[in-house]
């Protein structure tokens, strides 16, 4: 089975924008092989209908919907039937709206369309990469050919189906995968980068402005949304983000072209990962933006991150406590040009490019091969 001139219908619970994760890159990646994607965005809002969109990405169609019934989930708890119902009236309006038949239907939204068989596609993916603690995930895990996630935490949520399950890791788009080693530096500034979504509730904020606040010589470069967008909103967070702002050493950026951060990352001398796993530790098991740090060869200093335990440790300076990670960063702020040596950052960019996404349809595409069977011997 080989992603190459299929039709592909995606399924994503984020918005097509500027800010870009998981689901929007896989849809980049099967565009430049030559497939056709149609990118569902979550519902809109308005007249009842189905809307197509070129994006600016060749092979790319935005798709965007108003649902027969808002708030479709609700309705479940009271009658499966009339869900069901529902549910097989958008999904007939989308497919009627495509101009061709998709081959794939790929999901990373549990929230729709649980049964994936009911578009009637070859194959039917679904694609979590984030830990979901409602039970809908599992309606969605039940019906698809097969499941992909990014971490081990997240697939054994599903241990007790039959549906085959697999680990990809997070993927590195192509604009990351031609960094080289950086040189020597220019000055003694040392600047640390943070690539996210500020607003994801995951962080550790007292940890984060304890280690602004107590390496007041560090460059604090945030790149990524910090005020409502296709990701998310301020609420809950409003008071933290006040607090980072008056931090003379903070440099908000907002949230940048693919491009634009590939660029600028190259510049930093060293990278943080400042999440809460005492707190949320399935939720935060794995980060797309570590793969992105790596790329430069600098040096990530993370809380725990258990893919990363497992996948990469000695590549990451890596604390097994929270307590812990305001001390680790100040000891690799003494020594950072030790732990950006040339065999280090080779090391790190070497796993990195290991990761792209281009490889990663390849992994998948050897899954299916294996382990699937579509109502095509040609798929």
């Amino acid at each position: 089975m080989k992603f190459v001139g299929k039709c592909i219908l995606i399924i994503s619970p984020e918005r097509w924008g500027i800010n870009r994760i998981s689901k929007h890159h896989y849809a980049i990646a099967l565009a430049q092989k030559e497939n056709q994607v149609y990118f569902l965005n979550p519902p809109s809002h308005g007249l009842y209908r189905v809307a197509l969109t070129q994006t600016e990405i060749p092979n790319v169609t935005l798709v965007d919907y108003t649902p027969t019934l808002k708030g479709l989930n609700r309705v479940l708890k009271y009658s499966e039937f009339l869900f069901t119902l529902f549910n097989g009236f958008d999904i007939q309006k989308i497919k009627k709206a495509l101009p061709k038949k998709p081959d794939v239907v790929w999901s990373f939204d549990p929230f729709r369309f649980q049964n994936l068989k009911r578009f009637n596609f070859q194959l039917s993916i679904f694609h979590p990469v984030d830990y979901y603690q409602d039970r809908l995930d599992l309606k969605v895990a039940q019906w698809a050919d097969i499941i992909i996630s990014v971490s081990q935490a997240i697939l054994d949520r599903y241990k007790q189906l039959s549906t085959p399950r697999f680990f990809i890791n997070h993927g590195l788009s192509a604009l990351f995968l031609n960094h080289k080693r950086s040189s020597q530096k220019i000055d003694n500034v040392i600047r640390c980068g943070y690539v996210g979504n500020l607003l994801s509730f995951g962080i550790h904020w007292p940890n984060l402005l304890q280690i602004i606040t107590e390496n007041s010589h560090v460059e604090f470069h945030f790149i990524g949304p910090y005020q409502t967008n296709n990701l998310g909103n301020t609420k809950g967070v409003d008071d933290q983000i006040n607090e980072l702002k008056k931090c003379g050493n903070v440099i908000l950026y907002g949230p940048l072209s693919s491009a634009e951060i590939s660029d600028k990352i190259r510049t930093y001398d060293l990278f943080l990962i400042c999440y809460n796993p005492e707190l949320y530790n399935k939720v935060v098991s794995n980060s797309h933006k570590i793969l992105e740090y790596l790329s430069t060869g600098k040096v990530v200093v993370a809380s725990l991150t258990t893919t990363y335990s497992i996948l990469a440790n000695d590549l990451i300076e890596m604390v097994d406590d929270s307590a812990d990670l305001p001390e680790r960063f100040k000891k690799v702020v003494d020594d950072v040009s030790s732990y950006n040596s040339i065999e280090q950052q080779e090391k790190r960019i070497a796993f990195a490019r290991l990761n792209s996404y281009e490889n990663h349809l390849i992994e998948i595409e050897q899954l299916i091969s294996t382990y699937i069977k579509t109502t095509h011997s040609d798929f």
